[in-house]
């Protein structure tokens, strides 16, 4: 990108805004939230522009798109249930299906496909769910502090990084521990 930012495009317009954009593992597509349908669903739309594509049709709040590493699925937050819990839907089209029982917020797929973090919707701890037989449990235990998490999850397989709030914020990391 220059300085300048000539080289910055718009890829979406849209009355309604269009919001939290995730990469696809291969770099061809971006996952995101809007409003455009008139309440939050999941679009995708090519890395390099073009028409988006709606992948959740529900009255519900769809939101925080994150695509799984194999780009097989997007998984997000949606409140369809009542609650905020994690759901998935494939990438290329299809029926949402639930993947939490606990309330969720953000999610961080993880590289072995098997695994998936997520935020516990009270926004004080990271919990570890396997996609395998559907166990979770947290990896986390920030009971006894103040503070909250933000919506901020990353990993490279080895390690998370995450954002935790006492004062004005601040990027925390911890090994990534699968059992």
């Amino acid at each position: 990108m220059d300085a300048d930012s000539s080289s910055v495009r718009q890829l979406t317009r849209h009355d309604a805004p269009d919001m939290v954009p995730a990469w696809s593992p291969d770099g061809r597509e971006i996952a995101f939230n809007s409003a455009r349908s008139g309440n939050n669903d999941i679009w995708v739309i090519p890395a390099e522009g073009g028409e988006p594509r709606q992948l959740t049709d529900d009255p519900s709040v769809d939101w925080i798109p994150r695509w799984s590493p194999d780009g097989e699925w997007i998984y997000f937050s949606s409140t369809r249930s009542g609650d905020s819990l994690l759901w998935r839907v494939p990438a290329a089209g299809g029926k949402a299906i639930t993947v939490t029982d606990r309330p969720a917020g953000m999610s961080c797929p993880l590289e072995d496909g098997k695994n998936i973090l997520f935020s516990s919707r009270d926004g004080r701890d990271i919990w570890i769910h396997s996609l395998e037989d559907g166990t979770e449990h947290p990896v986390t235990d920030f009971s006894a502090r103040r503070g909250n998490l933000y919506n901020a999850l990353a990993s490279d397989g080895d390690y998370l990084y995450f954002s935790w709030g006492e004062d004005l914020g601040d990027i925390w990391v911890m090994d990534v521990v699968y059992e």
